[in-house]
């Protein structure tokens, strides 16, 4: 947010915007945290590209049939990821954010180890 400060010496006509700075350190988490996530995303998508062809053949798909199983993997994911956000406001209202991060940090683990 912006803070507007007002000059005490009156012959200043413009005020001065201050943007509070992001330290470096939560810039840093959010690149990496954007990039694991990004490289998460599409590790899902050859995963499932991969198995493509047991997948159709568990269902009984042909293949003009198995396109759809990827696209809509990729639009679930596509809704999926956004909601995430206000999904957990929902559900925990009562965690703050300093106690929502460790709840995340663990349930992002386990997903690694599974």
């Amino acid at each position: 947010m912006a803070t507007l400060l007002i000059p005490a010496n009156s012959n200043q006509q413009f005020a001065k915007s201050v943007e509070p700075a992001l330290s470096a350190f939560r810039m840093w988490c959010a690149v990496v945290g954007s990039t694991l996530g990004a490289f998460m995303a599409v590790l899902n998508i050859q995963i499932v590209n991969a198995s493509l062809a047991d997948i159709q053949g568990a269902i009984g798909a042909g293949k003009d049939d198995g396109g759809w199983i990827s696209t809509s993997y990729l639009i679930a994911e596509i809704v999926v990821i956004p909601l995430t956000g206000w999904l957990a406001r929902l559900f925990c209202p009562h965690l703050s954010p300093s106690q929502r991060r460790p709840v995340s940090g663990l349930l992002g683990c386990l997903c690694l180890c599974r």
